[in-house]
């Protein structure tokens, strides 16, 4: 018997062999057995894998690729590697940044965020730095800086009333700071922020005031520490004079005694006994411990000014510059408030330093930075005041726009892993994903509307997560997994699905170690695993496209991925970091489709051809039950090809494991070309189509249609 069969897709990929029975499902049909160096196509078919073409011969011991994207047409490849940075873009090696604070010790843990010409850079054990290109001199350069969060975040503030800090001005706004227990023991905090908050209490009273004569002032009534807005006023009809003094904190912080304070005139008022002459003034002290001092002289035996003010909160932030001892430092007001600072039990330390670490992470949503995840915190969230990056400050009353801190309440403590922003806030953790969104009165984050709510429980490795259209992509807590995220309707949550399942045995013995995504032209999803492996996912899921294939390089192990956008070419560039055998990392760019550089743009690094082989599953048509497991043989296939090129094809049996294939070379053609060839291999009861290239020229594969024999009686 004689079928003529047909395979006009391989969206669904390289399958699992736990797979090779499965003929009930629609991916057998549209997948293959073995699939390698083929790029497959949203549209079904298969397109040769370009070789890659290096990049000015750096060698590194390690490197991290990191893309820098301003533009479409401005963009290009950092490569940092041990204290330093490389710069490449299409044509190759441009330019070193030095002065990187990141060691080859960091770059595993390295994450990046880019806001135009600043790229943030994190890490758990170095403070957020800033990679800035600015112009200087009419040319474009580029300087690491370091993040200076001096608006916050802290942490809890301290609840214990006899730890308590006291403070000595010093010039330039520098103060001694010490404190009743050893802070510095506990605590590396050398370079760490400190808030410090004085709660003034609301005050009101009468101050009585007599004349030693009717030109002679008597005794002064002082008012100590007034701050906050304040008044004073008279009532009923007086005569003669009232003096008002003040004293700022600086003309009478460390003087031995009343007598040394150093006072200044700031109001006289007078009355011949009118009512009418009575007075009333208001004011604001903006800097603690002011005080004043009030004295009258008339015929009266005594006047009565009423004094009120509504006190507040001092607050300074405060970064420590030294540590003397134990329980003694230097510290600096990051603000440049100066002025008298009272003993205080209420304090707090900055949730970012050398004692807490680093943030791991950031994303920007709804205008606000968002930082994830420090050693002693890997469970919280800080973001920022709107529009407004670096300032984490909070007010009382809080307000709409204070920045907000929140913490994951989780039965376990899981690590926050990856961000993304779509409507909402997505959080992976390593042990389940979160949504975070406005509560229902409103569409925007405020420090009372936030609503953290988990979405499943599968967990997420430390690998970023992946926007790939309308989803989100991340790779599962055992690293071998790739999920997609996305919202569902009939849920009203978000879901995932399992991307990997298909082509498991992909991922056997290896966990991903990078990935990057490649959107034009074809929507593929590359992916670096830990044994140097490389792996590319055509995902479509719009036509539901969704296939994984292999691509081995020649003589080299893959250590890093990155993409950015071909300037002009309708097409991203895809780089690597190579680990070729004889030592050494080297960064190198994927060939373009459309490349004219000859035989070379089919080659890695203008060396070797890129070996494409594609292997079909056994042929299924489903004629008195199945074709599985019966004699059968391919004898005669015709192959579809976008243009003509030379390939080898045979057919695999169980008795035939040496391919031995034949040369087919048709005729030159820019147009689709149909190769009808004969298959060596014979009959048996497996039965695969196998088809190889290994030359230096570009192959499209669009079909295969076979004349599959089977014999009437079984042998």
């Amino acid at each position: 018997m004689k079928i003529f069969d047909m395979k006009t897709s391989f969206a669904a990929g390289e399958l699992s062999p736990l797979l090779h029975a499965r003929v009930d499902l629609a991916q057998y049909a549209n997948g293959a057995a073995y699939l390698n160096n083929f790029i497959i196509l949203p549209q079904g078919g298969l397109s040769k894998r370009p070789g890659t073409a290096p990049l000015g011969g750096k060698t590194y011991a390690d490197v991290r690729l990191v893309p820098f994207v301003f533009s479409e047409e401005d963009s290009c490849v950092l490569a940092f590697g041990d204290g330093f940075v490389d710069r490449y873009t299409f044509t190759g090696f441009r330019e070193r940044i030095p002065d990187s604070p990141y060691k080859a010790s960091h770059l595993a843990r390295l994450r990046w965020l880019q806001s135009a010409d600043v790229l943030y850079l994190f890490h758990p054990d170095v403070p957020i730095h800033m990679l800035r290109r600015e112009m200087e001199n009419g040319h474009r350069v580029w300087k690491f800086a370091k993040v200076e969060l001096d608006k916050g975040p802290f942490e809890d503030a301290n609840t214990d009333e006899t730890k308590k800090l006291s403070f000595t001005e010093l010039e330039d706004f520098k103060y001694t700071m010490k404190a009743t227990f050893p802070l510095f023991l506990t605590w590396d905090l050398l370079e760490a922020l400190i808030k410090v908050e004085v709660k003034v209490k609301a005050w009101s009273d009468t101050l009585e005031l007599k004349p030693a004569g009717v030109t002679a002032f008597g005794e002064p009534v002082i008012v100590r520490n007034v701050f906050g807005a304040f008044s004073y006023r008279t009532t009923g009809k007086w005569t003669g004079t009232i003096r008002v003094e003040r004293c700022l904190p600086e003309g009478w912080v460390g003087k031995a005694s009343e007598d040394e304070w150093v006072w200044e005139e700031f109001k006289e008022y007078f009355s011949d006994g009118g009512a009418e002459e009575n007075f009333a003034f208001s004011g604001a002290v903006e800097e603690y411990a002011t005080h004043f001092r009030f004295s009258y002289a008339g015929p009266k035996n005594r006047v009565v000014v009423a004094f009120d003010y509504e006190g507040g909160l001092i607050e300074r932030i405060l970064r420590v510059k030294e540590i003397i001892s134990q329980q003694e430092a230097t510290v600096e007001d990051v603000e440049k408030k100066g002025g008298y600072i009272p003993e205080t039990d209420a304090w707090s330390i900055g949730a970012f330093g050398p004692h807490y670490g680093y943030p791991s992470l950031g994303i920007f949503h709804q205008e606000r930075l968002v930082l994830a995840a420090t050693r002693h915190s890997p469970q919280t969230l800080w973001m920022s005041q709107p529009a407004s990056w670096h300032d984490f400050s909070t007010s009382i009353p809080a307000k709409d726009s204070d920045a907000i801190t929140v913490t994951l309440a989780s039965k376990e403590i899981n690590a926050i892993q990856g961000l993304a922003s779509r409507g909402d806030l997505l959080i992976f953790t390593t042990g389940g994903e979160w949504s975070a969104k406005a509560g229902a009165k409103t569409d925007v984050f405020t420090p009372s509307s936030i609503v953290i709510t988990p979405s499943g429980y599968r967990g997420s490795s430390d690998l970023s997560p992946l926007d790939v259209g309308n989803a989100t992509l991340f790779v599962q807590r055992d690293g071998r997994t790739v999920r997609s995220l996305g919202y569902s309707l009939e849920m009203d949550n978000y879901t995932s699905s399992d991307l990997s399942i298909l082509a498991e045995h992909l991922f056997r013995g290896s966990a991903v170690r990078r990935w990057a995504y490649q959107q034009a032209p074809w929507s593929i999803v590359w992916v670096v695993l830990a044994n140097g492996r490389l792996l590319a996912l055509t995902l479509n899921q719009e036509h539901q496209v969704s296939g994984w294939g292999r691509h081995d390089l020649s003589q080299s192990n893959v250590v890093d991925v990155c993409s950015i956008p071909g300037a002009g070419a309708g097409q991203d560039d895809v780089y690597f970091a190579f680990s070729r055998l004889g030592g050494g990392v080297v960064v190198e760019r994927l060939g373009r489709q459309n490349d004219s550089a000859g035989e070379h743009a089919w080659k890695d690094s203008g060396l070797y051809p890129v070996p494409s082989v594609v292997e079909l599953l056994e042929w299924e048509q489903q004629v008195n039950g199945t074709l599985q497991g019966r004699h059968k043989g391919i004898l005669v296939a015709t192959i579809r090809m976008l243009r003509k090129a030379e390939i080898w094809a045979g057919v695999m049996t169980e008795n035939n494991q040496k391919l031995d294939c034949v040369r087919f070379s048709p005729e030159a053609s820019p147009y689709i070309a149909d190769a009808r060839v004969e298959l060596p291999g014979g009959m048996g009861r497996q039965c695969r189509v196998r088809i190889e290239h290994n030359r230096p020229e570009p192959l499209t594969i669009l079909g295969i249609f076979p004349e599959v024999v089977v014999d009437a009686e079984e042998k």
